[in-house]
């Protein structure tokens, strides 16, 4: 039950990095900011040919702040559980199953 849950999870974030090259100035939070960039170094880290790509896409994502902005979101108490909490149930996905999600995610971000 656990491992559905967190594969759905992983899916569903890694659907989120996918649709943040074609969304509009989202709005951005330290939660969804820690989710992203903590799937893009999973991500980074399951596919060094393509880490540059997926480093980018949370970027995307924080495009609309300035670097000030982007600095206080990174170091709130906020992001560090949200990235922790993320960082953790990523962990329980196999590598594998991963790394498809990941490469579904760039396809879909062109």
């Amino acid at each position: 039950m656990v491992m559905k849950v967190s594969r759905i999870a992983w899916t569903c974030t890694a659907l989120v990095l996918a649709s943040l090259a074609r969304a509009e100035a989202p709005a951005v939070n330290p939660q969804s900011l820690a989710m992203a960039e903590a799937v893009a170094s999973v991500c980074a880290d399951l596919d060094p040919g393509a880490a540059e790509r997926y480093l980018a896409l949370p970027l995307l994502l924080a495009r609309t702040l300035s670097s000030e902005a982007l600095a206080t979101l990174r170091q709130s108490d906020d992001y560090a559980a949200a990235q922790a909490a993320a960082l953790e149930m990523l962990r329980t996905v196999p590598a594998s199953e991963a790394r498809e999600t990941c490469s579904s995610s760039l396809a879909a971000s062109r």
